[in-house]
């Protein structure tokens, strides 16, 4: 600041001494916390948003310097310094009275003071600073563009040679497998001709064999020729005394069957009763009873029988109108049974033998008469 003739205080910037406006003294503003009333230019002013107190500085120098940066980026001047001091000229030149400007602040802007001096030389070298950190941070950022190139197109030659590699793979695994599909035809191929040979082989040992087969076949057949009468005449007187033994068995046959018939048979046998009372348990009872068969196959039971004939007249049955003739060892507990189903009366009788031998006689003449 520099305060003028007329008691105002001229604000100036510390960076180039450029005019900013004034402070007066005794005019408190409404708002104001001091005696003082700050008026400032606009245009040297410049709005930073929510930026800490400890920067302000550093704002303000960045704004004044701007006008120096960007005229000597333009190459009309080779320092900072050079065009600070053309400003300077400028604004004196611009503030003389010949020009039209104001005699009290020409002599205060005109004259270059020490500290100006040292502010720009300090704004300078700032500047320098800051274009040689530019210039560091853009090499930096070139030599991550660079690096992240290399990195890229390492990757990308990585890529490749995987694809290359995975192609190369697919066509060894491809080759394989047509080598192995190969190798499998062929054997099936070796294998099929091995079975066809096998098979012609085969057929034509089955063919000798035949062949041999049929010559034996014919030998033996010529062998056999000799015999042959002799055999066979032989074979017929053979079978002609079969047939009359056969024939003689079948009249005997018929003879013991006319035999049996007419004199009938005769003796005792244990039958299957009716059911007991159901205070004996309601089981069948068996009795001994003395049975007589007649030439014309009825079948009489008596109570006893004397000397062949029976006493004592129980029941009879008509053989020729039963049928289902059975025989077995053992029947509720009795031996040598054998039963017949009788239509008429539609029951089945069981009747027991003393001995098998007699049971086997009674099923021969029953059978005799049965349908």
């Amino acid at each position: 600041m520099a305060r003028e003739g007329d008691g105002r205080v001229e604000l100036m910037c510390t960076g180039c001494g450029g005019h900013l406006g004034h402070v007066f003294d005794n005019e408190k503003h409404a708002n104001s916390r001091s005696e003082q009333r700050h008026c400032a230019n606009s245009k040297a002013l410049q709005y930073v948003k929510a930026k800490p107190k400890q920067d302000l500085k550093e704002t303000t120098m960045d704004t004044a310097s701007v006008f120096l940066k960007t005229t000597v980026k333009k190459g009309k001047f080779t320092s900072l310094e050079d065009a600070v001091k053309a400003k300077r000229a400028a604004e004196g030149s611009a503030q003389s009275p010949e020009n039209g400007g104001q005699s009290g602040e020409s002599s205060n802007v005109a004259s270059v003071s020490p500290k100006a001096v040292e502010a720009d030389r300090v704004e300078a070298e700032r500047a320098e600073a800051e274009r040689a950190e530019a210039e560091r941070v853009e090499a930096e950022r070139a030599e991550a563009a660079r690096v992240e190139a290399e990195r890229a197109e390492a990757e990308r030659a990585h890529a490749e040679t995987v694809r290359l590699e995975a192609e190369q793979a697919e066509a060894e695994r491809v080759r394989l497998e047509a080598e192995q599909a190969e190798a499998e035809r062929a054997e099936v191929e070796r294998a099929e001709a091995a079975r066809v040979r096998a098979e012609v082989e085969q057929a034509e040992a089955a063919r000798l064999e035949a062949e041999a087969e049929a010559k034996a076949q014919v030998d033996r057949h010529q062998a056999q020729r000799k015999n042959t009468a002799t055999e066979a005449l032989k074979a017929q007187q053979q079978k002609l005394e079969a047939d009359e033994n056969m024939f003689l068995e079948d009249i005997e046959d018929q003879k013991k069957m006319e035999k049996m018939m007419n004199e009938g048979h005769y003796g005792y046998l244990t039958k299957q009763g009716g059911t007991r009372r159901r205070m004996f348990g309601g089981a069948k009872n068996w009795k001994r009873r003395f049975f007589s068969l007649d030439a014309a196959g009825k079948l009489t039971y008596y109570e006893d029988g004397i000397g062949g004939q029976g006493v004592g007249l129980k029941g009879e049955f008509c053989i020729p109108e039963c049928n289902s003739l059975t025989s077995v060892e053992v029947y509720e507990n009795q031996k040598h049974c054998l039963s017949f189903y009788c239509p008429q009366r539609h029951a089945t009788f069981w009747i027991s033998a003393d001995t098998s031998s007699e049971r086997d006689d009674w099923v021969d003449y029953l059978s005799l008469h049965l349908k």
